[in-house]
């Protein structure tokens, strides 16, 4: 689904950002519950949730490993429409709710061995796209609001309804494994190496082993000095 335009909406993003997690992460998230814990899927897709990388964010409903046939597919697809609907009727309890908050202050506030490179990749989507990079930091600010939101009553099922549910503005992908590419590749690989090798004269042949030979000597003396340096033996 294609969702907001992230440089000019932080709040929805953060906010769609918030509802990705309770869709998806967790025990309780519903679609958790109707797609994997039922078993009918092993589990998401890759790049499955919202995405606030591009200018406009998207958010992504799938899963993987499962039957090819348009019955099962179409099953699938129904039943994420019927666990949306679900969700904009009934909403998330004020606990589930309360719950993704604090779990999301912690994330962002939390110090990491690699804070400061998580810090610039969100940052970098704002100043590509001619946003306000301080916005991502202001945390405080973006809950405080959401709570607001949240208060008045039927925000998340809102946020569903809105870029989901009546959204028209998505695109399904149905992507099936095939079996035999590995042998295929293996195949044209070596059909490509023999078509070289008789376009080659003795005089290129044995050029081509002569300087595998040279090349594969100084890799020898280069881990031999590395070795002594290092005071261990390489090979």
């Amino acid at each position: 689904f294609l969702c907001n335009n992230v440089m000019e909406d932080p709040i929805t993003s953060f906010s769609l950002q918030l509802l990705s997690y309770m869709l998806f992460e967790t025990p309780n998230s519903p679609f958790y519950k109707a797609l994997i814990e039922s078993g009918i899927a092993s589990g998401y897709c890759p790049g499955h949730g919202y995405d606030m990388s591009m200018k406009q964010g998207t958010l992504t409903v799938g899963v993987r490993n499962i039957g090819n046939s348009q019955e099962e597919i179409d099953g699938i697809e129904q039943l994420i429409n019927e666990t949306l609907e679900t969700v904009a009727k009934e909403g998330f309890s004020k606990d589930f709710i309360e719950s993704a908050l604090h779990q999301t202050e912690i994330t962002a506030k939390l110090p990491k061995s690699d804070s400061g490179l998580t810090l610039l990749q969100n940052l970098l989507s704002f100043m590509n796209h001619n946003g306000d990079p301080l916005s991502v930091l202001q945390i405080n600010e973006s809950l405080a609001e959401i709570r607001k939101r949240i208060a008045n009553g039927g925000y998340f099922e809102g946020l569903v309804k809105k870029y989901l549910l009546d959204n028209t503005h998505r695109v399904k992908l149905i992507m099936n494994p095939d079996g035999k590419i590995v042998q295929e590749e293996v195949t044209k690989e070596k059909e490509m190496f023999q078509n070289v090798q008789k376009q080659l004269t003795p005089e290129q042949k044995s050029k081509i082993v002569k300087e595998v030979r040279i090349n594969f000597g100084y890799l020898i003396i280069l881990t031999l000095i590395e070795s002594k340096f290092e005071g261990k033996p390489r090979i």
